[in-house]
């Protein structure tokens, strides 16, 4: 580990096994525009992985961890990855039956950011 990203409340040493440690904060003078800009977007990428933290701990049980050793944390975390990520995936693929015709509703996000809206149409066998 090379750097360690963390939030406003961290209470600890800056330098810990060879790891810059960084804090969210005003840039130091010192600090080049290139250094002023790698650390603004390491901390802006922690800030956006909070909340999906949050919802794991909420929405998926990983406040506390019935499983047992390493091996059982491993798991935990595994099985709610995958939860999330089979959520977001049923919300973009919608499936439903209509007059014998299975329809799937998809939603394609592009880089650019506009939805595009297709529909599939399965024949019932």
């Amino acid at each position: 580990i090379e750097a360690a990203v963390v939030d406003r409340g961290y209470r600890g040493s800056k330098r810990t096994v060879d790891a810059e440690v960084i804090l969210p904060g005003p840039p130091l003078k010192r600090d080049s525009e290139q250094e002023r800009n790698r650390k603004r977007t390491l901390c802006r990428r922690r800030s956006a992985i909070e909340p999906i933290i949050g919802h794991l701990k909420q929405d998926y049980r990983l406040s506390r961890n019935w499983l047992k050793g390493s091996e059982g944390d491993a798991i935990n975390l595994l099985m709610a990855a995958c939860a999330w990520n089979l959520r977001k995936w049923m919300s973009l693929f919608f499936l439903f039956e209509y007059k014998g015709v299975i329809q799937a509703l998809v939603i394609v996000q592009t880089a650019g950011g506009e939805q595009k809206i297709s529909w599939l149409y399965f024949l019932e066998q």
